[in-house]
């Protein structure tokens, strides 16, 4: 990575999730390093990974899908991709768990000082009943 284009960022993510009818949030902030390569943006960060440790995480922003990457006591990649479906699989210490994204939105924006990404989507683990969830990422250059 070309360290003179790497800048750091304040990273806010919000994942919402509908399970049993009910929308659960998750909020988290930390910052981050932003890298941008041929037109497709990269944000590098740390987080807390359920008490076993630090988990390197990825999202990775293509001009028509993205990918979030996480390697530690989870290890993920997950897909979001607008009209396809996607089989990720999610491995934690107790098992492996097939989950599938099918994005139904897709919104990228660049900002002054920042952007901000929306995704939509249905997500299944292992087969159970599609639940609709949301993703929002959002940066702000330091």
């Amino acid at each position: 990575m070309d360290t003179e284009k790497k800048k750091k960022v304040d990273l806010t993510l919000t994942g919402r999730h509908c399970r049993d009818g009910r929308w659960e949030e998750t909020v988290s902030s930390c910052e981050a390093t932003w890298y941008e390569k041929d037109g497709t943006i990269y944000l590098f960060y740390e987080e807390p990974d359920q008490g076993a440790g630090i988990c390197r995480s990825r999202i990775t922003i293509y001009e028509r899908s993205a990918e979030v990457d996480r390697k530690g006591a989870v290890n993920a990649k997950i897909t979001y991709e607008t009209g396809k479906v996607h089989e990720n699989t999610y491995a934690v210490p107790y098992g492996v768990f097939l989950v599938t994204t099918d994005t139904r939105y897709f919104y990228f924006e660049k900002k002054e000082g920042g952007a901000s990404l929306r995704l939509e989507y249905q997500i299944s683990m292992n087969g159970s009943e599609p639940e609709p969830a949301t993703l929002e990422v959002e940066y702000h250059f330091q």
